[in-house]
C-alpha cells in the first residue's frame, strides 16, 4: 500500500522526497473520504472535523493564517476526543485532525523535512482507511487501493503543474480517472462550490 511504500522510503538512506504540500493534499483527500464514509453510515462527523480538512486545504492556498489553522487543529483534536467518548465516528475525526496537523507542522517549520511530512500523511491515510474496516477486509483493501491510485494521480498532476496543482485539482482542471476521484464538497477559497 502507498502508506507502507512511503514508510519504507523513510527508512532508506535516500528516501524519495515527495512535495510536502502534495502529501497534505493527499492526507486531506483521504480524511475527507473517511468523513463521507462515516456520514454515509449514519455517523455524522463533528463539524470541527470537516472544518479542519477545509482549513488545511485553504492554508495550502494561502487563504488562512497560521493562527486560524492552529485553531482548526485544536478544534479537530477536541472533536476527535468528544466523538471517541460518545462512541461516534472518532476514527474519521482523527484522520481529519491528522491532515490539519500535517499542515500545521509545515506552517511552524519551513524546514520540516519530506520524511516527517510523509510519515504524517501516511498516518492520516491509515486512520482514514480504518473507517472502511479492519485490515484485510475487502472494504479496507478497496480504500487502500483508492488511496494508492489517488496519490499516483496527484503526483502526476504535481509533476506536470507543480504548486499550481493546488488550484487546478480542486477546480477540476485535470481529468481525474473515476477510480480515484473525489468530489470537493468542502469550501474552496472561502466560497461553496456549486454542484
Amino acid at each position: 500500500m502507498i502508506e507502507e511504500e512511503i514508510r519504507e522510503e523513510i527508512k532508506t538512506e535516500e528516501p524519495k522526497e515527495y512535495p510536502v504540500k502534495l502529501l497534505i493534499i493527499w492526507a486531506c483527500d483521504c480524511a475527507e473520504r473517511s468523513l463521507k464514509k462515516a456520514r454515509s453510515e449514519g455517523k455524522e462527523p463533528d463539524s470541527r472535523s470537516w472544518k479542519a480538512v477545509e482549513m488545511a486545504r485553504l492554508y495550502l492556498l494561502g487563504a488562512v493564517t497560521e493562527e486560524e489553522l492552529k485553531n482548526a487543529e485544536d478544534a479537530a483534536w477536541d472533536a476527535r476526543t468528544a466523538m471517541r467518548a460518545a462512541g461516534a465516528a472518532w476514527v474519521a475525526a482523527g484522520a481529519a485532525a491528522g491532515a490539519v496537523w500535517a499542515a500545521m507542522r509545515t506552517a511552524w517549520d519551513a524546514a520540516w523535512d519530506a520524511a516527517r511530512a510523509a510519515r504524517a500523511a501516511a498516518d492520516a491515510a491509515r486512520a482514514a482507511a480504518e473507517v472502511f474496516g479492519e485490515k484485510g477486509t475487502p472494504e479496507r483493501e478497496a480504500e487502500e487501493a483508492w488511496q494508492e491510485r489517488r496519490f499516483a494521480w496527484l503526483l502526476q498532476c504535481w509533476e506536470f503543474a507543480g504548486e499550481r496543482a493546488l488550484y487546478l485539482v480542486p477546480e477540476g482542471r485535470f481529468i481525474c480517472p473515476e477510480n480515484c476521484s473525489i468530489d470537493f464538497e468542502l469550501e474552496q477559497k472561502g466560497e461553496k462550490k456549486d454542484d
